[in-house]
């Protein structure tokens, strides 16, 4: 057994014998390794690693509370340059200080940001040069290896330890190591350090489902922490000045079950890196820089720890042929402006049909009539709303696109152009009005949430609404008889979760109210293209975040006296995601009118459909149901 392992194993007896009734001889014995070579690799490392301070700047990031405790930094040059998270530094202060363990305080500034790994670069100007510590290699590291995560947040003179190992390597999307040594805002920004003192890598809040600067802090003290190591070229280049950013590829992937699915392209989006280098839909990518990519999440690995500029080569299938291009990869993809032919249709047995024209869209004026077939786009053959967005999402706003109709026993070619897609709630729209039915209970295994359900009787699809209320709201009776009436009249399901916290909704309620969605889809008879998740006040916050966590299966997010929450702020129009947004102001406050209207400009520069009405409160079940029934709109 090598030294190593037996300092991990005897760091792990610390833990044992703290939890047991070993003798004390024995427990000296297993301690006093352990305990040696963290101060030993403490006294290397400890003169590298800074208090970070600042003044001023916003309240919160990303839904946590700002406070003024200090941070940490890591020496990387030992004229005055400093690396920290950039989350240390997302409340935008106005005065920025580092504090070296030998050094007065001293003022900094930023000098680049590395976007994709959440890192952000410091100077100052020191009185002495700073002490540099010794990197570690990216090669070098292995699962299980001993690793020290350290901050300098709670006491200037000692640094705050917490111990554990590597427990995964290539995370993120291969931007950053794993380690169960507990992280937290106490040590964001410092080093992971080995028993040799070296700096394996700068501990940052990660998450792969987002790039949100605070995405990863809910993971605070979990057992599953990130550090990102540091690569003596991508240093270069910020320390001359430049900011990164991650490289985009702009492509949507047909299914998007990353270890299941082969990487076959759904769509390009517009002006993308992938457009531009002739990839297409149905396009599969086989390699990228000479690496197999049989599964999606292995060109997502390929392509993640990637940075814009960046040229990849990319090897594809194209109608049983392999095809070769290079893509040069972008900072930023635009977001995808959908496109609609003016009608809404619902799959049927008989195939796709058209249930409203929208009087002044392109398919009114083009001549296409309720009751009619849709049976293919531009040669292409359509048989459900599945088959018409897969369409869709491959062609502008603008586009001359040719439509086959079946009307009665004759089939017509229409010839349209295509509009932008609105939500707008259009009039004219009518419903089959559905039977009354009984509010019932519904559990999801292991989960100790409550969740009631109404699903009105009616031989057609329903269209479905989570609606979540305050927390510790629990009459869900009550919140029935407010919407009753409308969901009979527009055969609309609802769904009333109940937050387990009587003050709040919390996160890792996402799971079940996505799971709890699922299983009434598949119980009931159930729209899957009307599907919208809403909540007023801070249940609306928490719907927002509901409705980005799954955005192709959440079709419409509803907010009523609600902002978003602010990390889904990061998320913008996407080929594959055709979500629309409703914002209700039944509050009669200058202040809520104002922030609704923020977050009203905020999507539509985002290229998501959103629409603002004021109203009474007692007519926001009316208008909610009505807009719900519209969303299978294309």
């Amino acid at each position: 057994m090598t030294a190593q392992k037996i300092l991990v194993a005897s760091m792990i007896g610390i833990l044992v014998c703290m939890a047991t009734s070993l003798s004390l001889t024995a427990q000296v014995a297993v301690e006093l390794p352990a305990q040696s070579a963290i101060r030993n690799a403490m006294a290397k490392v400890n003169q590298s690693i800074v208090q970070i301070e600042t003044i001023g700047g916003r309240d919160s990031v990303g839904g946590m509370r700002v406070t003024n405790q200090p941070r940490t930094g890591v020496v990387v040059g030992s004229e005055g340059w400093v690396i920290t998270a950039s989350f240390n530094l997302a409340h935008e202060p106005t005065t920025i200080f580092v504090r070296a363990p030998n050094e007065q305080r001293l003022p900094a500034s930023v000098v680049s940001i590395d976007h994709s790994r959440k890192l952000t670069l410091l100077k100052i100007e020191p009185g002495q040069p700073l002490m540099e510590p010794v990197l570690i290699r990216r090669n070098q590291l292995a699962v299980g290896q001993a690793a020290i995560a350290v901050g300098r947040s709670l006491d200037w003179q000692n640094p705050n330890v917490s111990i554990g190992i590597i427990s995964a390597l290539r995370r993120i999307w291969d931007r950053a190591i794993q380690t169960d040594a507990a992280v937290s805002p106490h040590n964001f920004g410092g080093p992971l350090v080995d028993l040799n003192g070296r700096v394996m890598g700068i501990l940052v809040p990660m998450s792969p489902q987002g790039d949100e600067v605070s995405d990863g802090t809910d993971w605070y003290d979990s057992g599953i922490g990130f550090a990102v190591p540091l690569e003596p070229a991508v240093l270069q280049q910020m320390l001359a000045g430049k900011s990164l950013w991650r490289g985009q590829l702009g492509v949507t992937f047909k299914e998007e079950a990353g270890y299941a699915s082969r990487p076959i392209i759904a769509a390009c989006s517009g002006n993308s890196p992938a457009a531009r280098s002739g990839l297409q839909k149905g396009d599969e990518i086989r390699q990228v820089d000479g690496l197999p990519t049989s599964l999606v999440n292995q060109v997502r690995h390929a392509i993640g720890a990637r940075y814009a500029g960046e040229e990849i080569a990319i090897s594809y299938l194209r109608n049983n042929e392999m095809m070769n291009t290079t893509v040069v990869l972008a900072k930023k993809i635009e977001p995808w402006r959908h496109a609609m032919l003016g009608l809404l249709a619902e799959s049927t047995a008989d195939g796709l049909t058209i249930g409203h024209v929208f009087s002044t869209g392109p398919a009114a004026i083009a001549g296409i009539k309720v009751g009619d077939r849709l049976i293919g786009i531009n040669g292409n053959p359509i048989a459900s709303q599945k088959d018409l967005e897969s369409e869709l999402m491959n062609l502008a706003v603008g586009s001359r696109i040719s439509v086959a109709v079946l009307r009665g026993e004759k089939q017509q070619r229409i010839d349209l152009s295509l509009v932008a897609l609105s939500a707008e709630r259009k009039d004219g729209v009518t419903w089959k009005a559905a039977g009354g039915s009984e509010l019932i209970s519904l559990k999801v295994a292991e989960s100790p949430n409550v969740c009631h359900g109404y699903f009105p009787q009616s031989e057609t699809p329903s269209a479905m609404l989570m609606w979540l209320g305050e927390p510790g709201e629990s009459d869900a009776e009550a919140t029935l008889a407010t919407w009753k009436a409308w969901c009979d009249k527009t055969n609309t399901a609802l769904l009333i979760p109940q937050s387990l916290d009587e003050k709040r909704w919390n996160r890792d309620e996402l799971e079940f109210l996505n799971k709890v969605a699922a299983e009434a889809r598949q119980q009931f008879n159930v729209d899957a293209f009307r599907l919208a998740v809403g909540g007023q006040s801070t249940g609306g916050t928490m719907a927002s975040l509901v409705a980005m966590s799954q955005r192709s299966t959440w079709r419409g997010l509803v907010l009523v006296n609600s902002s978003a929450s602010t990390s889904v702020a990061q998320y913008q129009s996407e080929p594959k995601q055709r979500q629309m947004v409703l914002i209700v102001d039944a509050s009669a406050k200058a202040k809520t009118a104002q922030q609704l209207e923020r977050w009203r400009k905020h999507f539509q520069e985002q290229m998501m459909p959103v629409v603002l009405l004021k109203t009474d409160p007692s007519d926001v079940p009316e208008i909610v149901t009505q807009w719900l029934s519209q969303l299978s709109r294309f």
